[in-house]
């Protein structure tokens, strides 16, 4: 065994893991980009989703296409954002992660600013303190 192998091999070994976290249906009990469409935005919004089914357009495409038809304030939004559940059972998996003293990152893979908004209210907060939101580049 090479010395880099050798080196390599014992770094796998004494790493610890690091958790990472999906926030859509995940952390929260609901997609937050489909309840914004569902409740903010023009109904015209479906056509481009079957778009997106059909091949037609890429994901990216569609989803910065569907955001454009949202018609709402940021009250609005928040309001919604604000009322969609958190899992009842993220806060003990959460508390497990931290008592481990493992790296916890909750990331989201849409474009509409969702994760940072539900990091902030007391109701997440209490079960996620120190949590990383990581937004698709």
């Amino acid at each position: 065994m090479s010395k880099h192998s050798a080196s390599s091999a014992s770094a796998r070994r004494s790493s610890r893991p690091i958790v990472f976290c999906d926030f859509d249906g995940t952390v929260t009990l609901a997609d937050i980009t489909d309840c914004i469409l569902e409740e903010l935005a023009d109904p015209t919004w479906r056509e481009l989703e079957a778009a997106w089914v059909g091949g037609q357009i890429g994901s990216r495409e569609c989803l910065e296409r569907q955001m454009a038809l949202v018609q709402a304030s940021p009250k609005e939004l928040n309001a919604l954002i604000d009322g969609i559940a958190i899992d009842p059972g993220f806060a003990s998996f959460y508390t497990y992660v931290e008592k481990r003293g493992l790296p916890f990152y909750i990331f989201c893979d849409d474009r509409t600013s969702s994760v940072p908004s539900c990091g902030g209210p007391a109701r997440m907060a209490s079960c996620a303190t120190g949590s990383t939101c990581l937004p698709a580049p």
